[in-house]
């Protein structure tokens, strides 16, 4: 749901336009919220209910909520919950090789934590990036995958979590990321 963003970002949105992608989210959750039930075998070969695509649905309707002051509707908020809990159950964690895709489901729980005020995904999500940002960032702000591509998306994310932080009140995680973020800014 990049085209959220896209949203998100404009100036003077059009309110049709607006409404329109809306009713997109209504009709995605329509014809695929109780896939969200499948068994995991089931839910590996759907593409939509890989961790980062979730991730990416849940960031990107949140950062639309918040920068339009929306609060979406029942259907939309059970079905974005759901996706939630099922990536708190299915996140990308892979040992010594974990990527910056955990990172990304940290963001898509926390986002989505401060914009239904769910503590436990927001809890979750800080208690990942916590543990997991010292290893994937080195001391002198540069991400151990070394792609600068990655470098400014994982800039953007940590800066939309601070952002949903400071929303929140929490402070230990924005100064926490407010370290991280200029590391990676300066890097």
């Amino acid at each position: 749901w990049n085209w959220a963003l896209h949203l998100a970002s404009q100036r003077s949105p059009n309110v049709e336009l607006l409404n329109w992608a809306l009713l997109q989210l209504e009709h995605w959750a329509i014809l695929f919220e109780n896939e969200v039930r499948l068994s995991p075998r089931q839910l590996n070969k759907l593409r939509r209910w890989e961790s980062y695509t979730i991730s990416e649905r849940l960031s990107n309707s949140s950062i639309l909520f918040n920068v339009r002051d929306i609060f979406p509707s029942k259907r939309l908020v059970k079905t974005l919950t759901e996706q939630a809990q099922l990536l708190s159950l299915r996140m990308e964690y892979r040992g010594e090789r974990t990527s910056n895709h955990i990172i990304n489901n940290a963001r898509g729980l926390y986002l989505i934590g401060a914009s239904f005020g769910n503590n436990f995904f927001r809890k979750l999500a800080k208690e990942v990036l916590i543990r997991e940002l010292p290893f994937l960032i080195s001391s002198n702000g540069f991400l151990r995958e070394g792609s600068s591509h990655y470098q400014l998306l994982i800039s953007r994310w940590l800066l939309e979590i601070r952002h949903f932080a400071r929303g929140c009140n929490d402070a230990e995680l924005t100064e926490f990321l407010q370290v991280v973020c200029s590391k990676l800014v300066e890097g």
